[in-house]
């Protein structure tokens, strides 16, 4: 989960929450990593939506016209390279990159 709470599993095998197994401590602790993580990735969405108005406005502008889009055209309006085929041979690796993935997202 954090580096704070560790990797560890906060329920049974069934699902139920195994909150009284936890100290006051522990549950605090949770409580703070999850709404740490939850306003980070918060920030991270409103940032990458600012960043990226243009190109939010220029899709739902199309969608407006079109009222459908097909993941081609989504890709063709924000830029996004189409990925590959089946049949199509695999991208050449890019240098620090054995796999051949690019590096980082698009966003």
């Amino acid at each position: 989960m954090s580096e704070r709470v560790g990797v560890v599993a906060h329920q049974n095998r069934t699902g139920e929450r195994m909150v009284a197994l936890a100290s006051e401590e522990t549950r605090a602790a949770i409580d703070e990593e999850v709404k740490r993580l939850t306003d980070e990735a918060h920030t991270h969405a409103r940032t990458i939506l600012r960043e990226k108005k243009a190109l939010l406005h220029k899709l739902a502008a199309a969608l407006v016209e079109r009222e459908t889009l097909t993941g081609d055209e989504v890709r063709e309006i924000l830029g996004v390279p189409a990925p590959p085929r089946h049949s199509d041979p695999p991208a050449a690796a890019q240098p620090g990159d054995a796999k051949g993935k690019p590096k980082g997202r698009w966003f």
